[in-house]
């Protein structure tokens, strides 16, 4: 079983960040309850690590994506408004938060 304190930095930086990047939107009674009870849970399920990581990976290509649809409505606005810059079909991040959701918040 892995123990968070025993890991090594590299490893512990990057659990660091996927939790970050999860629990980011939440309030701090919601983070604190993951972190204090499920914490050694996530980290020793490798379903919900790898879900961590594609939730990473997806929401930075949707930041990606968002912003290139931005810029192509500041520079050809009547072009794009018909776009919605919100829409990501090739990464549907959501539903990957929706599964931690279920997992470990619900």
């Amino acid at each position: 079983m892995k123990i968070f304190d025993e890991l090594s930095m590299n490893e512990q930086k990057e659990i660091v960040k996927l939790f970050s990047n999860w629990l980011q939107p939440y309030t701090q009674e919601v983070i604190n309850k993951v972190i204090r009870f499920k914490k050694a849970e996530i980290i020793n399920n490798e379903f919900a690590m790898n879900l961590l990581k594609e939730l990473k990976e997806r929401e930075e290509k949707e930041s990606v994506d968002f912003a290139h649809s931005i810029g192509n409505l500041m520079h050809e606005f009547d072009v794009f408004e018909q776009y919605d810059p919100h829409n990501h079909p090739s990464t549907h991040a959501r539903s990957y938060r929706d599964i931690l959701y279920d997992m470990f918040i619900r």
